[in-house]
């Protein structure tokens, strides 16, 4: 029944206007829901204040971006805007726009390569094919449905996504995120704000002497999760990593690394503490054990041990090497070195109940000036005369 108009007026003036005022709003609000709705804009003028590229490719094919600094403007092989052309450039108010229907008929536009002004950031719209860019300064952002992906001598942040594929950064100065569904992710000579993510594969960062030329020579610091982490550390690090391995190819100065769920494989002249749960470590001892005072450290927790030290050394050695009752296997102290007695003794409980077998060893060579503890808990001992 309609709502009779002398109804609404016989109420007071004040709680007429408050009525009218309720009206009102409610048919805005539900008008609107019938109004068609207005995109927002895509906000990729917040990369930077940078000229923009943009790249919005539906067919499939490689594209190749390099930067030059005497470039101005953009040059492309083959020519674009072409008759035949499958790939189309565009002035935006941002910069540069690149832009390619799918074409059953013509469904790649093969490969394609840019040299583009070196300040220059660039936004990914699902490309579909493997894309290299080097030596530009700016962002990238973007996601790629399938493909390779190498960024190379960049100063920029990076947030780039690809369903399937490999992605390689190598010297880029900047944060960000970097993730594939399915493939590895190798972070190269890499500013430690970058971080990658997989699905499938793994993700290994690799740090040469390279990395160092742009940096103050200080120790490396790494605490990542996840990742396999190959080190170069002529100024020392500390280095830590879960679930994954740690390989130092050659520290000197102090050096600490830490694994959880991973192996350590290590070579040093300086000083060395390193653990490793549920891992094994093999370690190489590179420098002079005949003066020195350093001190070398070595855990493994579920795993064997194994040093290689010189053949002439002066050290005191301390080994505690522990077989508890869930582990059944003779783990051995196997030794080069004369160590004397490394026969493993029970060890019991307050029940006199035998709770685990332990073998320990404290041995002076020499002047003993440079200490080596090691200690294995369930695993084996091994220690050899490295070649010289």
């Amino acid at each position: 029944m309609p709502f009779p108009l002398y109804t609404f007026m016989v109420y007071p003036l004040p709680y007429r206007c408050f009525l009218s005022i309720l009206l009102l709003l409610s048919v805005a609000f539900f008008s609107s829901l019938f109004l068609p709705l207005k995109a927002a804009p895509m906000r990729s003028d917040t990369l930077s204040k940078k000229k923009l590229l943009e790249l919005n490719l539906s067919t499939t094919g490689d594209v190749s971006i390099t930067g030059n600094t005497l470039a101005t403007k953009f040059s492309f092989q083959p020519p674009m805007n072409g008759k035949d052309s499958l790939v189309h450039v565009r002035t935006t108010e941002q910069g540069t726009a690149l832009i390619s229907r799918e074409d059953k008929k013509y469904p790649s536009h093969q490969s394609l390569r840019i040299e583009a002004p070196k300040n220059q950031d660039l936004l990914l719209h699902k490309m579909n094919g493997a894309l290299r860019v080097s030596g530009l300064q700016g962002h990238i952002k973007g996601v790629m449905e399938g493909g390779n992906i190498s960024i190379e001598n960049l100063a920029g942040n990076v947030e780039i996504f690809t369903a399937k594929g490999d992605i390689h950064l190598k010297e880029v100065e900047g944060a960000g995120n970097i993730a594939t569904r399915a493939g590895n992710i190798l972070l190269e000579d890499a500013d430690p704000r970058l971080y990658g993510f997989t699905y499938a594969g793994k993700v290994t960062r690799k740090v040469t002497s390279n990395y160092y030329k742009k940096r103050t020579k200080k120790p490396l610091f790494l605490a990542v999760q996840g990742e396999e982490l190959i080190i170069e550390a002529p100024y020392g690090a500390w280095l830590s990593t879960t679930n994954a391995n740690l390989e130092i190819l050659q520290a000197k100065d102090s050096l600490v690394a830490q694994v959880l769920e991973g192996n350590i494989a290590l070579k040093a002249e300086g000083s060395v503490k390193a653990t490793s749960s549920k891992g094994s470590i093999l370690a190489t001892y590179t420098g002079n054990l005949q003066s020195t005072t350093e001190q070398i450290e070595l855990v493994a927790e579920g795993g064997d041990i194994t040093l290689y030290l010189p053949a002439t050394l002066s050290a005191t050695f301390m080994i505690d090497q522990q077989q508890t009752n869930q582990h059944k296997g003779n783990y051995i102290l196997e030794s080069e070195f004369d160590l004397g007695d490394s026969s493993a003794k029970a060890v019991k409980n307050t029940s006199n109940e035998i709770a685990y077998y332990q073998t320990q060893v404290y041995k002076k060579i020499g002047t003993g000036t440079c200490l080596i503890k090691l200690r294995a808990i369930n695993g084996n001992i091994y220690l050899k005369k490295r070649a010289m």
